[in-house]
């Protein structure tokens, strides 16, 4: 059972992106990407258009074993909680996390995010507030055939 004031620091269901379909979407067609420290991180305007800034985050195993991966997860989302109001709304970020970042220390990825955060406003503020809506290269459920002339696809 969660302990008083475990909730509200917390991310909502609304804060985090969930589907694959989402995070491929945005790891396929993301504003602008940033890297820094023991990460990539991917920008992209939200897909749900009003509401608040999401994020997404990615531990390969070549990030560490569980406890590690962990760890790396509990600080980005941390620092994200802190400092989504820099951010203003409506953004997707994905974080990728790197093998070392389970091992960073809170402050370090404080700062590598808060610059990655700045770059993101900096970019959204000389784009009229929003950045770039993401061209997606996946569609879901479509499949490519031979490009042949008379083929059609599968």
């Amino acid at each position: 059972m969660a302990r008083s004031g475990e909730r509200e620091n917390q991310l909502s269901r609304r804060e985090r992106i969930r589907k694959r379909r989402e995070f491929l979407e945005l790891q396929s067609g993301p504003a602008f990407k940033w890297r820094g420290g023991h990460m990539l991180v991917l920008f992209s305007a939200s897909l749900a258009e009003a509401g608040p800034s999401r994020l997404g985050i990615v531990a390969s195993k070549k990030v560490g074993g569980a406890v590690v991966r962990n760890r790396a997860k509990r600080l980005v989302r941390e620092v994200f909680r802190k400092r989504k109001g820099e951010l203003g709304s409506s953004l997707d970020v994905v974080v990728i996390a790197l093998p070392g970042l389970g091992e960073d220390r809170l402050e370090d990825v404080d700062r590598e995010l808060g610059r990655a955060f700045r770059e993101a406003s900096r970019r959204a503020g000389s784009a009229g507030g929003r950045l770039a809506a993401r061209t997606p290269r996946i569609q879901a459920g479509v499949r490519r055939g031979p490009s042949e002339p008379g083929s059609e696809p599968r």
